[in-house]
């Protein structure tokens, strides 16, 4: 998951969005005889986000959801016990890794050592728009800016049982510009075709 910088497009939940309309400043024409048919007006930005984004759950569900399971990974990491994350998978997730190979997907990030407690207080930022693809999964990429080192994730869930279950995630602790490590279970390839596997680069 090691794209470079960053680019901060997202702020507040990770989640606001900002669009801007310029105007017109010349004089209209004087109006004809007889008014002509009106054509049809294109949407406006505004009213595009609003469809292109309707799917998406709420913001603070985003939230919880990559705290939630970021956290879940961190009790993992610091117990060796991977059945609660494995638990919180869906379907597509459960069917693919036992808990044994979830716990092998981390071992680099669990040499580490990393501490990811810092996520239950502090807001991410989104640094690719929140999706659902093709396949109908909800994909997040983003990162918090933890200090020194910060933690950037990717993450997928699947619907299942009218909640959002982890299909995959990928974790990187990075000191800015070098990624330090990374490691996950990389559940896109490509993203509407999810396979899972272990990541490390």
């Amino acid at each position: 998951m090691t794209r470079g910088l960053f680019v901060r497009i997202a702020l507040s939940l990770g989640l606001l969005f900002a669009t801007e309309v310029s105007g017109q400043n010349a004089a209209p024409a004087p109006a004809p005889a007889r008014a002509a048919k009106s054509a049809p007006q294109p949407a406006s930005p505004s009213t595009e986000i609003k469809s292109a984004n309707a799917n998406l759950p709420p913001a603070e569900t985003m939230l919880a959801l990559v705290r939630t399971h970021i956290l879940a990974l961190d009790h993992a990491l610091r117990t060796n016990n991977f059945y609660v994350l494995h638990a919180l998978g869906g379907p597509f997730l459960q069917s693919r890794l036992t808990p044994e190979q979830l716990a092998q997907a981390f071992a680099n990030l669990k040499a580490d050592r990393p501490d990811l407690a810092a996520v239950a207080i502090m807001t991410p930022v989104l640094t690719v728009s929140p999706e659902i693809t093709a396949s109908g999964m909800l994909q997040m990429v983003g990162q918090f800016p933890t200090k020194p080192k910060e933690i950037r994730f990717e993450m997928v869930f699947q619907p299942s049982g009218g909640e959002w279950r982890l299909a995959g995630m990928n974790i990187v602790i990075a000191v800015a510009p070098m990624v330090q490590s990374t490691t996950g279970i990389s559940p896109v390839a490509p993203r509407a075709q999810p396979v899972p596997g272990a990541v490390a680069r």
